[in-house]
Formats: C-alpha cells, structure tokens, sequence
C-alpha cells in the first residue's frame, strides 16, 4: 500500500512540473489533453489495457487461473489508485503556473520536484512488485514482461517506457500536429525511474 501511494505520488508530481508525464502515464496524459476528460480516468482506461495485456502473456506462460484472478483484481486496485492519483491532482499545485513568481516555478525549482518525482516513482513501483501481491498495472505488465523474456525488470522498465513515449508522441503529432504530454521531464523519468528500481532492489533485496 504504501509502495502504491507512493507511486500515485510520484506520477502526479512528475505532471504538475510541467515538463511532462511520467512515460507509463503519458499516453493517459496525452489523450486527457486531446479530449479534454480526467487524467485520472484515462489512466484508470490505460491500465485496463495493461492488464488485459499481462493476462495474454500469463496465458502464453500457462500460468494458471490464479495468476489470471491475481491479475483481474488489479482493476479495483487501479480504480482505488487512480483516485489517490485525482487526490493528489487536486492538492498539488501546478509548478509552471500557479507558482509563478517563487522559487518553485523557476526551472531549477520545478527540476528539483521533478528528481523528487523521479525517486518516488521508482522507489513506489520497486515496493509494490517485489511485494509479488498485487501490484499497479503500469509496473505489473514491466514484471510480466520481464518474466516472459528473462530480462531484468529496470531494463524492461526502460524499454516499455521507451514505447509508451513513441506512443504518445505519434497520437499527439497526428492529432494536433505537436508533442502533448511529453517533454524533457517525461525523458528523463523514462531513465531515471528504471535504474531507481535497478537501484533500490539492489540495495532493498538480499
């Protein structure tokens, strides 16, 4: 629980800096922007997709009917998490704009909310999946993958987010004809979030 709070924490400060979303959340982002609706919604609707995908690879994997449950609750749990997530939207301020004028609307400001995003963003993700219970669907399909392929999780992390951010550069270029919910904070958290999992497990993990 903690790790998931954490995360929501996390993801909603890397997107009130103003330098973009975090790369797992950026295609919600990026839709919300288009259409005017809630992050909050749009990313619950992503993580639906997430987890219909883990389920196709738990089923290639043959893993049972109790991995697939494990995997379906994770849509109340993401219902439960996206609404940490509208909390957060709505006590945060947005750095760029409603703190104009102070210390943390400057860009050295709003870089170090960002860092402090970036760490709890992998900090949140590497608790909730080295709990091996239920995790949040954005890092749930990174543990699936990696077990699908035999990879690490930090480099699957780096490698997913690679995608969703080609994603969301391609659906906003189409649309608006300019990037939407990326920008230099979203590409520096595509880094930095996997190697603070790659971090944090090493020294957290025996």
């Amino acid at each position: 629980i903690a790790g998931l709070v954490l995360l929501a924490l996390g993801l909603v400060l890397n997107t009130k800096t103003g330098m973009g979303a975090s790369p797992i959340v950026s295609i919600a982002l990026c839709v919300s922007t288009l259409t005017g609706g809630s992050f909050a919604n749009w990313t619950l609707a992503w993580y639906c997709v997430l987890v219909l995908a883990e389920m196709a690879l738990h089923l290639l994997r043959r893993r049972g009917r109790l991995c697939l449950v494990m995997d379906l609750l994770q849509l109340p749990l993401s219902l439960v998490f996206t609404r940490f997530m509208g909390l957060f939207s709505g006590s945060i301020p947005d750095f760029s704009t409603e703190c104009a004028g102070s210390f943390w609307g400057t860009l050295g400001g709003r870089t170090l909310v960002l860092a402090a995003a970036i760490v709890l963003t992998g900090v949140g993700a590497a608790m909730s999946l080295d709990m091996r219970l239920i995790p949040n669907p954005g890092d749930g399909v990174v543990q699936s993958i990696a077990d699908f392929l035999g990879l690490s999780v930090g480099a699957t992390k780096n490698c997913v987010d690679i995608c969703c951010v080609c994603v969301s550069l391609t659906a906003g270029l189409a649309v608006r004809g300019t990037v939407v919910g990326v920008g230099a904070g979203t590409l520096l958290a595509m880094v930095g979030v996997g190697r603070c999992i790659a971090l944090f497990n090493r020294l957290a993990l025996p």
